[in-house]
């Protein structure tokens, strides 16, 4: 039987809405390798219909989830920025819905996968955002249960005791007697 201390258990390595808000931005970039509009003359991509400054808008959203301290929520400024990116970005997202539906109707076709992904990928962008900021305006904690200790929380330090040397074990090079050449 092992009887080491274990260490204590951490927190997820991200937060909840950080998680959310990621998963979001993934679904906005998976929807633009999928069709948007699929017709018998040929169906119509993400480029086709100018969907790109949607993911444009919600990138820089995903590159402020990896800013440090994973465990809690984005800092309020950097959420407030991300959060008017995507309300940006969710806009946009509609109208190339719209805009597809007329296409699709146009064309006789019908709506792809693609862009129904975009709509819900920036909205669950924008949820994920909102999280928190609610946990962090509502005053709620963040990190875990207050028992776990943060992954990202050093442990401080226990200095170890040393044994304390016997005094027979000197070394023959202090003694004045001692020649080099002898050996």
């Amino acid at each position: 039987m092992d009887t080491r201390a274990r260490p204590n258990p951490t927190t997820l390595a991200f937060h909840a809405s950080r998680i959310v808000t990621d998963l979001g931005v993934l679904l906005v970039l998976a929807s633009m390798s999928l069709t948007y509009v699929t017709a018998p003359g040929g169906g119509r991509s993400a480029m086709a219909l100018d969907a790109l400054p949607v993911l444009l808008l919600v990138a820089p959203i995903f590159i402020v989830t990896l800013l440090p301290d994973h465990t809690r929520p984005l800092p309020r400024p950097v959420a407030w920025g991300a959060l008017v990116l995507g309300l940006a970005a969710f806009p946009y997202a509609i109208v190339k819905y719209l805009d597809a539906v007329v296409l699709a109707d146009t064309l006789d076709g019908a709506l792809g996968l693609g862009v129904r992904l975009l709509v819900f990928g920036t909205f669950i962008a924008i949820v994920g955002i909102v999280i928190g900021l609610t946990r962090s305006w509502m005053g709620l904690a963040s990190g875990g249960s207050p028992t776990r200790r943060s992954a990202t929380t050093p442990r401080p330090p226990t200095p170890r005791r040393r044994p304390a040397r016997v005094m027979a074990e000197q070394t023959p090079f202090a003694n004045p007697r001692f020649d080099s050449l002898e050996i």
